[in-house]
């Protein structure tokens, strides 16, 4: 079902589940707690912890032993607890994410590739699993190598006051800071049964800079389209128009603005969708919006709008 490579994808697939049940038993800290014994919380806390002591054991496992944990039965029942936990604690006080712990500064060469937030399968039949693997696993992961290659690089750089390559590994810096950055996004804006209209402070918004949410679309999905060899098209927060609007970029930083806010991405290299749609990328951008996290695309729209800058 998850088409796991037990050479590469194991041990990452072990983390994640790790990192996923560490994530939650902070949130879970965090409740308000409403009183009452049906109330308590120690249930949760003590799931999370046996998924995080099996995510453990299982990358302690010898990979050539037969009795070794199944990844993706692991996978599995971790999406399912995390998505009851999501439900029940619906309007219990879980601060945002940005405010569980106080934000520490990555150091140079210390990014990592994030946990995918949901099975490779979740966004099937409109992005299928084995995509969602390589995209993931490979192409992702490459550019948080590069990312911290090249942060390492500097570094040592500035340490021996050598600049003699210093245009190449700038260049390195942007390229996969870009592409870390922007993956990340790709994948939180994305979740299996989401799609169809936005409705809220998004489609307000919407409204507001393009008439209706027709037109915004068909922009957007002709911007993406258009852009030439591999890229992006992103819908953005611009602080100093203090509006948003529709932007491409080839690759992942070339021709487009500085001084604003990604709010939706799409991922439109071909490794993003060449596996089901080979050359068709109109069709991959038409199904893309089935699994458009609109919600995820609201909190982030309400955080970008606290930026303003005077209008210029």
């Amino acid at each position: 079902m998850f088409g796991f490579d037990p050479y590469d994808s194991y041990a990452l697939v072990c983390q994640h589940i790790a990192d996923w049940a560490r994530q939650a038993r902070t949130a879970i800290a965090c409740l308000k707690p409403e009183g009452g014994a049906a109330d308590d919380l120690s249930g949760w806390q003590e799931r999370f912890e046996a998924l995080e002591r099996e995510a453990q054991a299982a990358l302690r496992a010898d990979r050539s032993a037969s009795g070794r944990p199944d990844a993706a039965a692991l996978m599995r029942r971790a999406y399912e607890a995390l998505t009851e936990f999501v439900r029940a604690a619906a309007g219990r006080g879980v601060p945002p994410a940005g405010e569980l712990s106080p934000p520490r500064p990555v150091p140079p060469g210390g990014h990592r590739l994030p946990p995918l937030p949901y099975p490779y399968d979740a966004l099937e039949p409109y992005i299928d699993a084995e995509t969602m693997r390589l995209h993931h696993d490979r192409h992702h992961r490459s550019y948080v190598e590069g990312l911290n290659r090249a942060e390492r690089a500097l570094a040592e750089a500035r340490a021996a006051g050598d600049w003699a390559l210093v245009k190449h590994w700038e260049r390195e810096l942007a390229f996969n800071g870009a592409g870390h950055y922007l993956h990340t996004l790709f994948w939180e804006s994305m979740a299996p049964g989401a799609g169809g209209e936005p409705g809220g402070e998004v489609l307000a918004q919407i409204r507001q800079d393009f008439g209706d949410f027709r037109r915004f679309r068909e922009q957007f999905s002709k911007a993406a389209e258009n852009v030439e060899g591999g890229g992006w098209a992103v819908w953005v927060w611009a602080p100093r128009a203090n509006r948003t609007e529709i932007l491409t970029a080839e690759k992942h930083q070339n021709l487009s603005q500085w001084d604003v806010v990604p709010l939706l991405p799409l991922d439109v290299w071909e490794h993003a969708y060449y596996l089901k749609y080979r050359n068709d990328r109109a069709a991959y951008i038409e199904q893309w919006w089935n699994v458009v996290n609109w919600p995820a695309v609201e909190r982030r729209l309400r955080e970008a709008r606290r930026i303003a800058w005077e209008p210029t």
